[in-house]
């Protein structure tokens, strides 16, 4: 949980989309207690299957 976003940090993978929303591909718990409230956006995540709000034209530079 909390390494997993400090992984990210170090690949350069922003948690973020570019306009500062939070991307609903990326979800973060800070520690067990908080699974149970992102259970639901998981589960959303997973059936979107792609997260088209991340593309962008043109990409940003």
């Amino acid at each position: 949980m909390g390494a997993s976003f400090n992984l990210l940090g170090m690949a350069g993978l922003p948690a973020a989309l570019p306009n500062g929303d939070a991307d609903p591909g990326v979800l973060i718990a800070a520690d067990a207690s908080e699974l149970d409230a992102i259970t639901g956006s998981f589960i959303q995540a997973m059936a979107a299957h792609r997260h088209f709000v991340r593309d962008q034209d043109p990409p940003p530079v």
